[in-house]
């Protein structure tokens, strides 16, 4: 078994861990401030239909001014939802083109050890290499 092997994988998993860390804090950072900027926008279309319904209410009714500010709301929500929608697709599509790739790579590379432990004979790398594309699949398949 080559000498660095083990410490390749070593530092593999501490990349790993640390990128899966950055990501955690990246995300909660993101998220915090996406939802004080949603806050922020739901009070502003909130006063801002107020105020439209108070106008409308003095020009057409009750009726009409409901209808027309509960309308112009479900009409922002839909389209505010379908943008939402097309954005996440797009980074779920990439994250798993991303993952995909990644999990290729790492097959590809499990089977070139695995060829040449089987060549050379020695068992130790091929029992190491046997488990690398082992857990190499299993990720690709967790990926999904």
């Amino acid at each position: 078994m080559p000498p660095d092997l083990l410490g390749d994988l070593q530092t593999l998993v501490d990349a790993e861990l640390g990128r899966i860390g950055a990501t955690a804090h990246r995300g909660v950072l993101t998220h915090t401030v996406g939802l004080i900027t949603v806050a922020a926008v739901m009070l502003g279309v909130l006063l801002i239909a107020i105020g439209v319904f108070l106008h409308l209410l003095a020009t057409h009714g009750p009726i009409l001014a409901g209808l027309w500010v509960g309308g112009g709301l479900i009409v922002l929500a839909a389209l505010a939802g379908a943008v939402a929608m097309a954005v996440a697709g797009q980074r779920a599509k990439k994250q798993a083109r991303a993952r995909a790739a990644m999990a290729r790579s790492l097959v590809s590379s499990d089977l070139s050890q695995l060829l040449a432990a089987i060549k050379g004979e020695d068992r130790g790398l091929m029992v190491m290499a046997g488990a690398a594309l082992l857990a190499g699949i299993v990720t690709g398949r967790q990926g999904r």
